[in-house]
């Protein structure tokens, strides 16, 4: 049966921790073994590096190759820690929407999803051209969830 995805804002402090739990696994693999497939790293890298993945942005195979990568993806995360991963999926933010506490979801302040250096864009600038300097600036395609939900291939509101 296919799970199915919430948004970030609606997870349970315990559905929280278990998708924390299952990226930090992800990250440990990377941190012992950079080019672990299984990892974090590896699996960013399949999306934003060109070096890395064949990412399939600018083509007809946008839906179907973002669909495939996130079903691996979620695999992956599933399988780092059974039964406590088993269910995980990847959460969406829900964008279009105000957010309740600010301009990003609340989690991001949690430990594991937003940390000092991380998602943050090393191209990341200012409004008036300085060099980003740990402030916002956070590199949304680092972030590790959806920023809409997608039903059939297609993005809902």
């Amino acid at each position: 049966m296919p799970k199915s995805r919430q948004d970030i804002n609606e997870l349970s402090a315990g559905q929280l921790n278990d998708y924390i739990h299952a990226v930090d696994i992800l990250r440990a693999r990377s941190a012992a073994d950079p080019d672990d497939p299984a990892g974090y790293d590896f699996q960013a890298a399949l999306h934003n590096d060109v070096f890395v993945g064949p990412c399939e942005h600018g083509s007809d195979l946008f839906l179907p190759w973002h669909r495939a990568h996130l079903h691996y993806f979620e695999k992956l995360l599933q399988g780092t820690d059974p039964p406590r991963t088993a269910n995980v999926t990847v959460p969406y933010w829900d964008w279009i929407h105000a957010q309740p506490t600010g301009k990003f979801p609340a989690a991001f302040d949690r430990p594991g999803l937003s940390s000092p250096g991380r998602n943050l864009s090393p191209n990341h600038r200012w409004s008036d051209g300085r060099p980003g300097d740990g402030g916002p600036g956070p590199d949304l395609l680092q972030l590790p969830l959806l920023h809409r939900p997608v039903v059939g291939g297609v993005a809902t509101a």
